[in-house]
């Protein structure tokens, strides 16, 4: 599969950019100019990569400052992502795309696709939004001898803890190349299908999960579903994400109606919820789901993940108001029913696995 890859360079104390947002300090000792694009390392990285992403700011820079009249990226696929979408590449032979699209939307559609590795060249906040969903998979900074003690950092106190383990260190001319790849003890496990032994670690998250992600509905809710809702897992298509035989969590299906994404409590936060869903997405091109709309993490990750909602009611049992929310891949065909089917199966489903 492509691998998403951070290269960048950044300032020893962590800026990008100064404080007027120039990039003219990314020189080495040597002071000729040269930046920290040229040299062996950059021409190594480029032949492993077939597309870039940046963000507008960055874009803008290179076409009216670092490299007017001639695109510095040809031979590469180029997505721009911006709000200014009816815009034009100017002296740009290679495609370059401008896009509206969410980075994590935009990374995923593409790691789906054959090709080279993909190629994140900027900005901070693009990187932000990658790293918050577990999508870069190698960083590849370059250290540059200069303390700026200002400007637009690469990372800030907003990101998660991300264990990396280093692959390659290298320098020249004082810039000092560090390579990372993401720790294998913060991936997700495996995604196999749910085999019977696998229920009562499956009926604990459940559990568990609910009174937690719920604290609006009374305990004894979920505790009087339990026995209906073990047969009921048993008979539904189940995923689960399982590491050294134990189950970090799972998603359970009906047709075309997901019952929920459910994480044990140890496993958040890694990618887990993710990985599910998208194992979901690939085999379900239409889904859709039920989440209550207190529960706002879940609700903000199912947004997050390219689900949109489509309607609002009152749950019948718990009075609470809930979501339908709906996911369609705009690649894939539709069959004509298939949003009744995902509707008919909420019937038969008393109650939702909900994402915790």
């Amino acid at each position: 599969m492509r691998k998403t890859v951070l290269y960048i360079g950044m300032s020893l104390d962590g800026y990008i950019a100064d404080s007027r947002g120039s990039v003219d300090w990314m020189t080495g000792q040597n002071e000729t100019g040269e930046t920290a694009e040229n040299g062996a390392s950059y021409e190594n990285f480029i032949k492993t990569v077939d597309t870039v992403i940046m963000g507008w700011n960055t874009y803008h820079q290179i076409t009216t400052e670092l490299s007017v009249g001639e695109w510095v990226y040809e031979g590469l696929t180029a997505w721009v992502i911006t709000h200014r979408t009816g815009q034009r590449a100017e002296a740009a032979k290679s495609p370059v795309f401008f896009t509206d699209r969410s980075p994590c939307e935009l990374v995923k559609r593409l790691k789906k696709e054959t090709g080279k590795n993909i190629w994140i060249c900027g900005g901070a906040d693009i990187v932000r939004q990658l790293m918050e969903e577990d999508l870069i998979d190698v960083y590849h900074i370059s250290i540059l001898p200069i303390l700026l003690g200002e400007g637009i950092r690469l990372f800030t106190a907003e990101e998660k803890t991300e264990k990396l383990r280093l692959i390659r260190m290298d320098s020249e001319k004082g810039i000092a190349e560090l390579v990372y790849v993401r720790s294998q003890s913060s991936l997700p496990g495996r995604i196999r299908t749910f085999a019977p032994e696998d229920l009562d670690q499956v009926m604990k998250i459940w559990l568990d999960g609910n009174r937690e992600a719920h604290s609006f509905i009374p305990r004894e809710y979920w505790e009087s579903h339990a026995e209906e809702v073990k047969e009921q897992l048993l008979c539904a298509e189940l995923l689960v994400c399982e590491e050294e035989g134990k189950i970090q969590g799972f998603a359970g299906l009906q047709e075309n109606y997901l019952a929920g994404i459910f994480v044990e409590a140890g496993s958040r936060s890694k990618g887990t919820g993710r990985a599910l869903l998208d194992r979901v997405k690939e085999t379900h091109p239409f889904f859709t789901l039920h989440v209550y709309a207190e529960n706002e993490r879940a609700v903000s990750f199912y947004r997050r993940e390219g689900l949109r909602v489509v309607s609002r009611e009152r749950e019948e049992d718990t009075g609470r108001e809930e979501y339908t929310m709906e996911w369609r891949d705009a690649t894939a065909g539709m069959e004509g029913d298939a949003r009744t089917s995902g509707t008919e199966q909420r019937a038969s489903v008393s109650q939702d696995f909900q994402i915790s």
